[in-house]
């Protein structure tokens, strides 16, 4: 429900726009006007159905409110996604690098300590994977899901009414 010009609360339906009336002001905000005061007051001029106006705000508000979270996270993924990335890149050359000096001349009691740290390391590396894998998984199945959504959406009027 809306309020027409005359303080009467009608539905959206049933209300329309003077288009003549918000052109000759400089007013951007269209005010409704239900059939009555349609007659009564903007006899002749050019209209609209309120409604128009309506899903205009509605689909404005929608585009600010989707551009402000996926421009927040648009970023901030790919992001971590590279930094992520690099570190799994850095992690196996440091792991050469360790083989190649555990080679090298070192005693047994300094190789066998370590071995111990680099065991220890290799099982914080496989429980943060654990517990971390299955949250990417599930991120990338929920975006998958809001793809689906947003398909489903451009939809909108196009389907035939039954």
């Amino acid at each position: 429900m809306l309020s027409c010009e005359c303080g009467k609360s009608v539905d959206v339906d049933d209300l329309l726009t003077c288009i003549t009336c918000k052109a000759g002001e400089s007013n951007t905000k269209s005010v409704p006007i239900c059939a009555k005061c349609f007659v009564a007051n903007h006899n002749g001029h050019q209209f609209e159905p309120a409604a128009k106006q309506e899903i205009l705000s509605m689909n404005n508000q929608m585009s600010t409110f989707l551009q402000m979270n996926l421009k927040t996270y648009e970023v901030i993924i790919p992001t971590l996604s590279e930094k992520v990335a690099e570190l799994l890149e850095v992690i196996p050359k440091n792991c050469e690098d360790f083989e190649e000096k555990m080679q090298a001349n070192v005693s047994y009691e300094k190789a066998f300590e370590k071995v111990a740290e680099c065991r220890e390391l290799a099982k914080n590396y496989e429980t943060i994977c654990e517990d971390f894998v299955p949250h990417l998984r599930g991120l990338e199945k929920k975006l998958q899901q809001i793809v689906v959504s947003v398909e489903k959406l451009k939809t909108l009027g196009t389907e035939s009414s039954k």
